[in-house]
């Protein structure tokens, strides 16, 4: 006969350990599929929102007729309109870089929405309260020199962090009233870091000694008749200047007309596009491309929401399985055991007096001991005790299988020929 052998056991801890390895690959997932949800939203809105530039700047050159020199402004002011609808929306999306670019035939810059810089004008007759740009312009190498500094100063902070900002400094401008333009005269523009600190009441204190993390010098000198020269007064009826730069840092320029430049992190929505644009019966093409940030506050907060999310629903989840899975197997354990104990009570009791009962009673019979009526008994002992070892046999293959699944035709049919008795008196 052969005896019982005990399986192999799962406890409570090796399946919480695969249950958590469950809720790791979950978690996962979520993190996963907010990243790709997150990221497919910022390109649908990219797209959209650069189909609905490209068009009004196509309509304000070929319907209004733009000048070449005006367009660098132009294209400022629809960036803006862009610029600002991300502002208001900074945990939903990251701040986006939005690179316009008209370019001729041979791949020359004419205009763009490169950095720039913006001046109004306070306490100054003919002039109060307006707004006045500062452009690139070829034809005073200074000023290129002079916005590629404010450009460098801008690529060195993200826009969306408040503890950064650029402050300009201006003591004298030139002012062309004419064409709203104006150029720095002397001055400094700086990229500071605002220092916070709280008093005893918790109330938070911004100090006007601000860090400064980088300084560049202004200093230009003019010999156009078109400019007037306004110095900066602090008191009274005299001018002054609130400056701020407009337009993107001058290397997402540069990837938009050299698409295999890749600036670490930040991605686009894909190949820089072009469209054909005629001014003058000459033909230009309109490049843009829209740049984001890797990984803004908004990607963190979505993607870890999410992720932490999943973790706690999968382990809810997890834990809730594990305990119905856990409370199953110690109810087939202990059938188990149970099953063990007869097995063991069947070869012990059972299978030692039988064996030795067919033994004696062949000895006697085989050797003529007993002749007769007699013999013809300890014959029927045989057939009885050949009997109970089948018995015996069919128990423990009954045993051995797995009594959580449903049992079949089989099974049934070996447990109506156990003998009540025997159980009763096993139990």
């Amino acid at each position: 006969m052969e005896k019982y052998r005990k399986k192999k056991r799962v406890t409570f801890k090796k399946l919480l350990i695969c249950g958590f390895v469950w809720v790791m690959v979950i978690t996962v997932l979520l993190a996963n599929a907010a990243h790709y949800l997150y990221y497919h939203n910022i390109r649908e809105s990219c797209t959209q929102m650069k189909l609905d530039t490209v068009q009004s700047l196509q309509c304000e050159i070929l319907v209004w007729e733009r000048e070449l020199e005006q367009l660098s402004i132009q294209f400022d002011q629809e960036n803006n309109v862009y610029d600002i609808l991300n502002s208001v929306s900074e945990w939903v999306f990251p701040r986006f870089y939005f690179p316009i670019v008209l370019a001729d035939t041979n791949g020359d810059v004419i205009a763009s929405n490169a950095i720039g810089m913006k001046v109004r004008i306070q306490g100054y007759p003919g002039y109060d309260d307006k707004v006045f740009y500062c452009r690139k312009n070829t034809d005073i190498p200074e000023v290129d020199a002079m916005l590629k500094d404010c450009s460098d100063l801008v690529s060195m902070y993200y826009r969306n962090e408040k503890d950064h900002y650029i402050n300009f400094e201006l003591d004298s401008i030139y002012a062309d009233d004419d064409k709203g333009e104006f150029v720095p005269h002397t001055g400094k523009m700086q990229l500071c870091k605002q220092i916070n600190k709280k008093d005893r009441s918790g109330i938070e204190i911004i100090e006007n000694d601000d860090k400064i993390m980088a300084e560049r010098e202004i200093n230009i000198t003019l010999n156009d008749d078109r400019y007037e020269l306004i110095e900066a007064g602090m008191t009274g009826n005299f001018p002054k200047f609130s400056a701020d730069f407009t337009g993107v840092p001058d290397k997402f320029i540069e990837m938009v007309m050299d698409p295999h430049l890749n600036y670490r992190g930040y991605f686009s929505d894909g190949e820089p596009q072009s469209y054909e644009i005629y001014i003058g019966g000459e033909k230009y093409y309109l490049h843009t491309v829209v740049f984001s940030e890797w990984y803004s506050k908004a990607w963190i907060f979505m993607v870890a929401s999410a992720a932490l999310f999943g973790f706690i629903l999968s382990s809810i989840i997890m834990l809730l399985i594990c305990w119905r899975k856990n409370v199953r197997n110690k109810a087939k354990y202990r059938f188990e055991d149970f099953q063990k104990n007869i097995t063991d009570y069947l070869i012990t009791s059972i299978s030692g007096p039988v064996e030795a009962i067919e033994k004696c009673t062949k000895d006697l019979t085989g050797n003529n001991v007993i002749i007769g009526e007699e013999k013809e008994q300890y014959e029927a002992i045989i057939e009885n005790v050949k009997t109970v070892d089948k018995i015996v046999s069919e128990a423990l293959f009954y045993n051995n299988m797995d009594r959580i699944r449903k049992k079949t035709d089989e099974e049934k049919q070996l447990e109506k020929n156990i003998p009540a008795e025997l159980v009763k008196n096993i139990l």
